[in-house]
């Protein structure tokens, strides 16, 4: 089906534009009404905003001047759109009015191409179409997302693109809109860009299932040009996989491969470019950051916990049962029934049609493939990669526009079994009620956003406003909220969780208290801004001063009701990496290496490897503050019960070798040492005082040490417990 763009078609077009843009207007009117300032409701907003003001500035995804790339963003689309607005003077908060634009444009974008869509799968009822256009913006927990200035309307509206310029390829064969689409919409989100490739594996998946069910004459008797005929090539017979049934197992796979290629060739060489132009940007960023996963997605997926493969699975498992509902009704108003019937009828009449040789129909197929593809690759993307269901389900809110075609398509089926006069009538009731339901909770959203805006215009706009008129210029300050604090404040800020600062991405939690000191020693930072309760093992130090606090009676989405500043008193503290003390008769050793546990660069340097011994979901890294007589020392570590393996350094072969360990364990342990695979003795650990800095030594006879860089192994015996902190290596003098 070929539309017809006349007058009517415009006014249409427009009055859904109208309609986002009121819907857009309700909210940040909500917002400034109640905060007498447009503030958004996420930190992460003040994130993308960073990365457009220094894309602006010719710093390319480097959150601050000095540091290297990084992926915080997420996004590598949406900054890029931003960054104009502030080359222009849309500074400071005054850009969360760009967001707004860019994002109108998504929404409006994504209810057009909504109807359009739905104009050619039900062409007998433009009404039913226009009402799925409104469903869109009629939403009120979608438009919480188009508001928040974050990439989610533009998401949405790419996606709706792709869907529609994909049906039309499939139904005219013009391939340039939808592989300008499909780039766009990979280089928006690593979402955008595993449905863009479920989007190309449908294709294929449509052409092998298409040449399995057309005849031979039938191909070429007229639907040559089409972009998903079947060449000559795979037809003539000179491949060996004709008309003739195969009559091995070889023959089956050739005649497959035969088909699979061939769906690979007739897909179209310009949606193959424009999917290879969408990936490069991933490409990029990953050769430039050194990381091919995210920041963003390790640090809010499994892979942030260091978990073995069993509870791996199994909270995969449990993610991927719950993703369809999250999709399809996260705070609908719906009964969930109801939105998946409809998505199943969809998909089931779309689909049926694979085995119908009429070229229509093979393109309602080959849309159904890519819808059924499209939810596919969105519950396996979110259940193996990323479960991250805070602030209201965000992440699922781009695909408003797919689950509004499938549930109007659903309900089309549905409506085949009334009888033919009362078809019209009964679809179009279905739909306002969907209409009615989706008003009724723009008010109950709006309500919500403007509170969560609040949080923001209550916590962080306090805070940034101190931090410019109290901090030096040059202070570095250690955060978790990586947003606004530093776009707002201008001072050099740590994100402490691992989403701007690549130092930082979690070995294993995001929130793991003895990897990040670690970090804080390495980097020195001379204040911290947090949320208490979000690191409390953070914010216990006894060398934080608190000088600043930012209180809020009442939080709808922020981390805590308290937002405090403190100096960091570094000059209390004794060095954590050299004995407190040493036995009597080696009082005189010098030491000739040091092992740091938490400390990521002194493991890589060490080839340290930790082995937990049992299940767990946690990272396991330890954060002690030792008393040591009048002094304080505080030192990461990691907790295991398997065992610890590492190579020491500078170690003179054919000299006795004394291994200290510091812990805090509570009671008496014996501990297997191995040294290059020889067991040379059992070491005797007895408890330690609580807060008190235990220090065990070991000493290692001459004759076991035969080279420069041995590889030690300790085993607790008996599977308990053991936190280490430091392994140190001393040996006689001279």
């Amino acid at each position: 089906m070929r539309l017809r763009f006349s007058a009517r078609m415009a006014a249409a077009l427009a009055g859904l534009w109208v309609v986002a843009a009121l819907a857009l207007g309700y909210y940040v009117a909500a917002d400034v009404s109640y905060n007498k300032v447009a503030a958004p409701p996420l930190d992460d907003t003040f994130i993308h905003f960073q990365y457009a003001k220094q894309i602006a500035r010719g710093r390319f995804f480097r959150y601050q001047d000095g540091d290297s790339v990084s992926t915080g963003a997420t996004s590598f689309l949406y900054p890029i759109l931003l960054a104009p607005f502030w080359a222009v003077g849309f500074k400071g908060l005054s850009l969360i009015w760009a967001a707004h634009f860019l994002n109108l444009i998504g929404l409006a974008a994504a209810m057009s191409f909504v109807f359009l869509i739905l104009r050619r799968l039900i062409p007998d009822d433009p009404v039913l179409a226009y009402m799925g256009g409104l469903a869109v913006a009629l939403n009120g927990w979608f438009m919480w997302g188009v508001a928040s200035g974050m990439a989610i309307a533009v998401s949405a509206g790419l996606l709706a693109a792709v869907l529609y310029f994909v049906l039309v390829h499939l139904q005219e064969n013009r391939p340039w809109p939808a592989a300008v689409s499909l780039c766009l919409l990979a280089m928006v989100r690593p979402e955008g860009l595993v449905l863009a490739y479920a989007t190309m594996f449908a294709f294929v998946l449509h052409r092998i299932l298409r040449s399995g069910s057309v005849s031979k004459d039938d191909e070429s008797a007229g639907d040559q040009a089409a972009s998903d005929d079947v060449s000559a090539d795979e037809t003539s017979g000179d491949d060996g996989v004709g008309s003739v049934e195969p009559t091995s197992a070889i023959d089956r796979l050739r005649r497959l491969s035969g088909r699979a290629w061939s769906g690979v060739r007739h897909i179209g060489w310009l949606l193959w470019v424009g999917l290879g132009l969408g990936t490069i940007p991933t490409i990029v960023l990953a050769v430039a950051s050194g990381h091919l996963t995210t920041n963003g997605m390790l640090v809010k997926s499994h892979f942030a916990h260091d978990m073995d493969w069993v509870r791996y699975l199994w909270e995969t498992g449990r993610t991927i049962a719950a993703v369809p509902g999250r999709l399809l009704w996260s705070a609908s108003g719906l009964l969930p029934p109801v939105m998946f019937l409809a998505v199943l009828a969809a998909l089931a009449n779309l689909l049926r049609k694979t085995t119908d040789e009429s070229k229509r129909r093979q393109a309602l197929a080959g849309f159904g493939i890519v819808l059924a593809g499209a939810f596919l690759a969105i519950i396996t993307f979110y259940g193996f990669l990323i479960e991250h269901i805070e602030h209201h389900e965000r992440y699922y809110m781009p695909y408003v526009p797919l689950v509004v075609v499938s549930v109007v398509v659903g309900l089309s089926v549905v409506a085949q079994a009334v009888s033919h006069a009362g078809r019209s009538a009964f679809r179009r009731t279905a739909m306002v009620a969907i209409l009615v339901i989706g008003i009724g909770g723009l008010g109950k959203w709006a309500r919500v956003y403007a509170h969560n805006c609040g949080d923001i215009a209550g916590h962080y706009l306090p805070m940034t406003k101190w931090m410019r008129s109290h901090l030096p210029k040059d202070a570095k300050v250690a955060v978790h909220d990586a947003g606004a604090l530093f776009y707002l404040s201008g001072r050099r800020c740590y994100d402490m969780i691992g989403l701007v600062t690549n130092d930082f991405r979690p070995p294993g939690g995001a929130r793991a208290g003895g990897f990040i000191w670690e970090m804080l020693e390495r980097i020195h930072p001379g204040y911290m801004v947090i949320y208490p309760n979000f690191l409390p093992s953070i914010s216990r130090l006894p060398i934080l001063r608190k000088i600043h606090e930012v209180r809020l009676a009442r939080i709808t989405i922020a981390g805590g009701h308290v937002k405090t500043a403190y100096r960091i008193e570094w000059n209390r503290l004794m060095p954590p990496d050299r004995p407190a003390h040493l036995p009597g008769p080696y009082a005189d050793w010098t030491m000739v290496d040091a092992l740091d546990e938490a400390d990521l660069v002194s493991e890589r340097a060490h080839a340290y490897v930790v082995d937990h011994g049992r299940f767990h979901g946690a990272s396991r890294f330890r954060l002690v503050p030792f008393h040591e007589g009048a002094g304080l020392l505080i030192d990461g570590g990691r907790a295991y019960s398997g065992h610890e393996t590492f190579t020491l350094h500078g170690v003179k072969p054919g000299q006795p070798l004394l291994i200290g360990l510091r812990s805090d364990f509570g009671r008496s342990l014996d501990l297997e040492v191995r040294i290059d695979g020889h067991v040379v003795g059992t070491w005797r650990i007895g408890t330690s005082e609580h807060r008190r800095n235990h220090e065990a030594f070991l000493p290692i006879a001459a004759k076991a040490i035969t080279k420069a860089s041995p590889r030690v192994k300790l085993r607790p015996i008996g599977g308990t417990d053991l936190a280490t902190f430091h392994i140190f290596a001393l040996q006689p003098k001279g």
